[in-house]
């Protein structure tokens, strides 16, 4: 009789521990649905505000987007050029590296992060991503023209009238 009762013990035991490692994940599951609709909906808030170039809210919502999906890079691209607009430079940069980590477009990020690198004059991080744009673009002559004018403004003069 006692060996009965630890058998039927051990089951009942037994399914609730199977219930309860079943259930974890799909409660987790949709806590991620929600989370990644309620980002989805503060970017698509921040867009709206950015267009209205009221940059300052439009940073403040995708900062919110980012704290429930710490690796949104639509998110990270957004607050980037939100902190462009706003002329602050650094913090459009850490975004734009944080988008480009997250697998946003490196096209789109290079295009944009050289124009930043040469307004910090960091000529050398401002050569190195226009250079990877005519990479990926090697049609681009307008780059051409600016990376002469990094090189230039590096002192590289040779380079420059290479380039020229």
């Amino acid at each position: 009789m006692q060996i009965k009762r630890k058998i039927i013990f051990n089951f009942v035991y037994f399914c609730l521990l199977l219930s309860v490692f079943f259930s974890l994940p799909a409660d987790a599951d949709g806590q991620n649905k929600n989370q990644t609709k309620q980002a989805a909906k503060l970017v698509a808030e921040a867009d709206a505000v950015f267009r209205q170039k009221d940059y300052r809210a439009a940073i403040d919502k995708y900062t919110g987007a980012i704290a429930l999906i710490p690796s949104l890079s639509k998110a990270h691209f957004g607050k980037g050029n939100a902190h462009i607009q706003l002329n602050e430079y650094d913090q459009a940069i850490s975004e734009m590296d944080a988008a480009l980590a997250g697998g946003y477009k490196p096209i789109e990020i290079y295009k944009i992060r050289w124009v930043l690198y040469l307004k910090k004059k960091n000529y050398d991080l401002a050569l190195q991503d226009a250079q990877k744009v005519l990479q990926l673009e090697p049609r681009n002559t307008d780059l051409n023209q600016a990376i002469g004018e990094i090189q230039l403004a590096r002192g590289s003069y040779q380079e420059a009238l290479d380039i020229f």
